[in-house]
């Protein structure tokens, strides 16, 4: 395997937010074997960060398949980095909310990074586990947690890929729109559900029934974010008031977009939006799989990764 850059306890941390129940693939897509060697998407992942100089990576579950993710993922990377793993839905990461039994969904992405605030003292990466970011991801994130920007507010950063490369033929996926000014800082990300391909471009409809069409260059978070500690606070008392506002309603979720765009519009944070290279692929569909697949052999055929990661 490749040597990482750095192992000390202050390299940045990589967590992964595994527990999604994957209702629209039909499975635990996290685990879905996609490489040619049957590697999950979070085995780049791993790769990727570590290589970038990472220093441990955090995976957080749902506590009915940690198992699984204990003999496969961990099992095989606990050689070459630290791996904990963290239950998403363990009732003591509620804050205090009882939950009610009738949710059996996950509270959600802003939840997922909360539950690791007693685990992660470091810089650190958030990342959905079922997303294929580039190694170009982790090495750009990494350097700027390494190396924030000086000023009075905290500086996280998120990567803005362009919408035309995170759209499928398979059916509508939700994407966050950033919307940053010219020196390249968030001003503000707008949440839009159901975009479908149309040409290079995305449609969707308003609340209203209105077709809208947005620009396939608009470049979109797939949900890779770099944070530094101080998130934490600002993710408890946001989860706080969703709890109040939405109570135990399946039908919600704490989305970790919706918390970063809360925060930059009271100023309480910064973030950098930087540009994502990729190439990206995610798995939203059944149908998704094949493209994947073959964009995986395609770098590992072209030496961009070697034939067993973990070896």
């Amino acid at each position: 395997m490749e040597p990482a850059d750095s192992g000390s306890d202050t390299a940045p941390a990589l967590v992964l937010l595994a527990a999604g129940r994957g209702t629209r693939f039909g499975g635990p897509k996290q685990l879905a074997t996609l490489g040619p060697r049957g590697e999950t998407i979070l085995d780049f992942s791993i790769y990727d960060a570590r290589r970038a100089g990472f220093g441990r990576a955090v995976l957080v579950v749902r506590r009915d398949v940690r198992d699984v993710f204990e003999r496969t993922i961990a099992g095989r990377w606990r050689q070459h980095l630290p791996v904990e793993l963290v239950d998403q839905d363990d009732d003591s990461l509620s804050l205090g909310v009882a939950r009610s039994a009738a949710r059996q969904k996950p509270w959600g992405t802003g939840h997922a990074v909360l539950s690791v605030a007693g685990v992660v003292d470091t810089p650190f990466v958030a990342a959905n586990a079922d997303d294929f970011y580039g190694a170009d991801a982790f090495r750009s994130l990494g350097a700027i947690l390494r190396d924030p920007p000086a000023g009075p507010l905290p500086t996280f950063a998120s990567l803005g890929f362009p919408l035309r490369d995170t759209l499928t033929d398979a059916g509508g996926v939700n994407r966050a729109v950033l919307r940053a000014s010219r020196d390249g800082w968030l001003e503000e990300i707008e949440e839009i559900k159901a975009i479908d391909r149309d040409g290079r471009d995305g449609r969707y409809r308003t609340a209203a029934g209105e077709s809208r069409r947005i620009a396939g260059e608009t470049p979109v978070s797939t949900n890779i974010w770099g944070f530094t500690p101080a998130i934490f606070d600002m993710l408890e008392s946001e989860f706080r008031d969703f709890v109040v506002e939405h109570g135990n309603r399946e039908d919600t979720e704490f989305e970790l977009p919706t918390v970063v765009n809360a925060v930059v519009r009271r100023g309480g944070a910064r973030v950098r939006v930087l540009p994502g290279v990729g190439p990206w692929c995610g798995v939203t569909y059944p149908e998704d799989v094949a493209f994947v697949a073959a964009t995986l052999r395609d770098l590992v055929d072209r030496g961009a990764y070697p034939r067993c990661l973990w070896a």
